[in-house]
């Protein structure tokens, strides 16, 4: 799978329920995929549970949970967290058993098993 590069920052692209979503790249982040919760609401995820998270400011918040179905070398289901923002992130638990490989430089951005 490859990435790109936008504004200097890896971003790459999956299906969550038959829908092509870009999603920012962030290890700082460590569950599977987080989402707009309107966004969450227009592809009808199933909410499965409720979560508190820590933000990088250290503040702590809590959240929704909601089921979503994606096709990620083998993964059908992963956890998605919802947020009131408008970001789109992959975090840690999705790269946690691929290789990544970033390369800013050359604007790449592979991700294999």
């Amino acid at each position: 799978m490859n990435g790109r590069y936008l504004f200097g920052l890896p971003f790459v692209t999956i299906k969550i329920c038959d829908e092509e979503v870009e999603f920012l790249v962030d290890t700082g982040f460590n569950g599977s995929l987080l989402m707009p919760i309107e966004k969450i609401k227009n592809l009808s995820l199933q909410s499965v549970a409720v979560a508190k998270y820590a933000l990088a400011d250290g503040s702590v918040t809590e959240s929704n949970i909601f089921e979503g179905e994606i096709d990620w070398f083998g993964k059908k289901k992963v956890a998605v967290v919802s947020s009131p923002s408008d970001f789109y992130l992959l975090g840690m638990e999705l790269l946690r058993n691929v290789k990544t490989t970033l390369e800013p430089e050359k604007k790449k951005l592979t991700i294999e098993k």
